[in-house]
């Protein structure tokens, strides 16, 4: 027999001395097997329900951003529309802005034609 490395369960280590090889078998009972396929069934269960939590917060999360972002939208628009209200002719003339009628306007004759024809 050669020199191999051989695992065995006894302390003996004399040359020609037959050594028992450790067994390397292992088994599962029925009771056992229960125990760790309730585990397995559990950190399965407990994993599904976090990643279930997870997604329901980030669907929260999305719709409260979707309301903000509606309502930003309606202010911008009120404010466009009071932008417009408050640069028109109208709002201009009520203001107090010490402007005055022209007495006489004065044209200009055009020398050159403005438009040219083709």
């Amino acid at each position: 027999m050669g020199r191999y490395l051989t695992i065995t369960n006894s302390d003996v280590t004399k040359l020609g001395y037959k050594k028992r090889m450790a067994s390397s078998s292992f088994s599962v009972g029925p009771i056992s097997f229960k125990f760790i396929m309730t585990a397995i069934i559990c950190i399965l269960g407990l994993f599904f329900i976090s990643q279930s939590n997870e997604a329901s917060l980030r669907g929260y999360k999305i719709r409260d951003l979707e309301d903000k972002k509606d309502r930003l939208v309606l202010e911008n628009q009120k404010l466009d529309a009071e932008v417009a209200r408050l640069k028109s002719l109208g709002s201009l003339q009520d203001k107090d802005l010490n402007l005055v009628q022209p007495q006489k306007i004065d044209y200009l004759p055009a020398q050159n034609p403005v438009a040219v024809t083709k």
